[in-house]
């Protein structure tokens, strides 16, 4: 078939593909304005995020089937009203399973404070007190901090959380008023942002801070992120103890060069999960505590969930240099008949002769 016009030209609109984001409705929020779907005081933010792909979804109770139907979580300036057992339960479920939850808190003043601690405390971060207003810093290298030079604050919340947590922004009295938890035990294969002050995020703060519009903007692009979602089982050998908190190490490669690499954290079944923004075919190494490395080749992460099981059948590898050596036999002498130990190798409670045994057995063997 030929065609006789030489140039054809078309002309399309690009738009963001939509992500599905989870909001409280009036009655879960500090005033009708205040809904994010709708609310007058909240356009800028508003504007940002749906300029970013954002599709809200509202609801007076989370729930799992709720939470089911969003990938995005944001809570904005919500009311005294605290979460009930049951949507701690949920909402803890739904971070694990790969959410992505961002809570913007706020001062003492507002009352709201053990509402949003509902929302924080399982997962190990604290809200409290308030500090004056100002500008606070950037403490930590994130996307949701690339380009932002400061942060202005209103008489902010302050912020505590674990070890895992990345600092990201210090309110003006040097108190943390940002962090990051991503890949965490806390927060399995989902993330969380929490803020401190969600006051200066509305219409009478941020058209005005140029940084505060960036931050912004950081945050729904970080949250709304496609994610690719690794999870599955992992049979460890010669193990007859609680597998709960056993930690999986994963690399990614590309013709045996390492591209990148996390963790995730096994249940009391043995299951993990392990969410990344990362796309493309890797052959990925997996590594638990004292069993040596395993490799399954040709994995296509492409921004679905998939399922991805483990068989690590060779243990003895106490000091996880991923190989069963002389080293590994002195740490099973050295700490023979104690408890507690890594050394511990089949998960009796006790290091003893099954654990030798064990070392012996493997003796001179390396992961893949």
């Amino acid at each position: 078939m030929k065609y006789s016009l030489g140039i054809l030209l078309l002309f399309t609109t690009l738009t963001c593909p939509a992500t599905d984001v989870g909001i409280f409705d009036a009655s879960r929020m500090n005033g009708a304005g205040l809904v994010l779907s709708t609310g007058s005081q909240v356009s800028s933010f508003r504007a940002i995020w749906q300029d970013n792909g954002a599709a809200w979804r509202a609801t007076g109770v989370l729930t799992p089937s709720f939470l089911a139907s969003v990938t995005v979580f944001v809570t904005g300036q919500i009311n005294a009203t605290g979460l009930t057992a049951a949507e701690q339960t949920a909402l803890v479920a739904w971070v694990n399973g790969g959410g992505t939850l961002v809570v913007t808190g706020e001062s003492a003043g507002l009352g709201s404070q053990p509402a949003y601690s509902t929302m924080l405390n399982p997962f190990g971060v604290t809200i409290s007190g308030t500090t004056a207003t100002g500008t606070g810093s950037v403490l930590g290298a994130h996307p949701i901090t690339q380009g932002v030079g400061g942060v202005y604050m209103v008489t902010n919340g302050r912020l505590t959380g674990p070890a895992s947590s990345l600092q990201l922004i210090n309110d003006p009295d040097g108190y943390l008023a940002g962090l990051v938890m991503e890949g965490t035990s806390e927060v399995g294969a989902g993330r969380l942002f929490a803020f401190g002050d969600f006051d200066t995020l509305t219409n009478g703060h941020l058209p005005h801070h140029s940084d505060l519009q960036t931050l912004v903007r950081n945050i729904a692009k970080w949250a709304m992120a496609p994610k690719s979602i690794l999870k599955g089982a992992v049979l460890l050998g010669n193990f007859v103890g609680d597998p709960t908190g056993k930690t999986l190490d994963l690399s990614f490669q590309q013709g045996g060069n390492l591209i990148f690499a996390g963790s995730a954290v096994l249940d009391s079944q043995g299951n993990y999960q392990y969410a990344t923004t990362n796309a493309g075919t890797f052959d990925v190494v997996a590594k638990a505590d004292c069993w040596l490395s395993s490799k399954i080749t040709g994995v296509v992460l492409d921004l679905s969930t998939k399922t991805l099981d483990w068989d690590l059948p060779i243990n003895g590898d106490v000091d996880e240099n991923n190989a069963v050596d002389l080293l590994d036999l002195n740490s099973i002498m050295v700490n023979f008949g104690e408890t507690g130990s890594m050394a511990d190798l089949d998960g009796d409670g006790t290091v003893g002769l099954p654990d030798l045994n064990l070392v012996f057995l493997n003796f001179g063997l390396t992961g893949e």
